[in-house]
């Protein structure tokens, strides 16, 4: 089968597919005409890009357990709203200054490791509900060791380069993100699996 024939029947398939489950929400949920968008809602003049990241940041230091009246001076600062956008900005100037080519290598290391959180969050939820959900033990655990094991390599290798020559920028950057990649898969890891070891409540 041809390239092109299957980018044909690839379109036909997601665009039936896309119609039909949006009539299914029409259907289920109803549209409400007057409903406004949070871009709509919230016109601040702040660029929803910026938006994103900052918030998207706050929420590795910010959680359910977290007093947020009564926090440290450091975790003030990473949460400060301005603090947090100008340090997103400042990230994406330094992608768009080095290119998106510099730091590729790690796209295969980061969507490996969204396939771990979707592994952790389902098995997670499934005990949750008391549904059967160990048949997703085995691929979790070995996308935990894949990944783990690409970041691993990928900063010991970086790091004899910055011993031994430097790095460049780019290579700099991919360094930081790695680093900062293997971090949250093992947080995830260590808060996944504790929560799959926890025994029921007993009522």
């Amino acid at each position: 089968m041809s390239g092109i024939l299957m980018m044909v029947i690839a379109i036909v398939v997601l665009g039936g597919a896309y119609l039909l489950y949006g009539r299914y929400l029409q259907n289920k949920w109803g549209i409400d005409p007057k409903a406004k968008t949070p871009a709509y809602e919230f016109q601040d003049g702040v660029d929803s890009v910026a938006r994103v990241g900052r918030l998207s940041f706050q929420e590795f230091f910010i959680d359910d357990d977290v007093d947020e009246t009564n926090m440290n001076p450091i975790l003030k600062l990473v949460t400060n709203k301005y603090f947090a956008t100008i340090l997103t900005l400042v990230l994406a100037y330094l992608l768009a200054k080095v290119g998106y080519a510099e730091i590729w290598p790690l796209f295969g290391s980061a969507n490996q490791l969204l396939s771990v959180l979707a592994l952790v969050a389902c098995a997670v939820f499934l005990k949750k509900t008391k549904r059967q959900g160990c048949m997703l033990w085995i691929p979790m655990l070995f996308m935990m060791a894949v990944t783990f094991t690409a970041l691993s390599m990928t900063i010991v290798k970086l790091s004899k380069a910055f011993m031994s020559t430097g790095l460049s920028l780019g290579n700099s950057l991919q360094l930081i993100f790695a680093v900062l990649l293997l971090i949250l898969g093992v947080i995830v890891a260590i808060q996944g699996i504790q929560k799959l070891m926890e025994k029921p409540a007993k009522k």
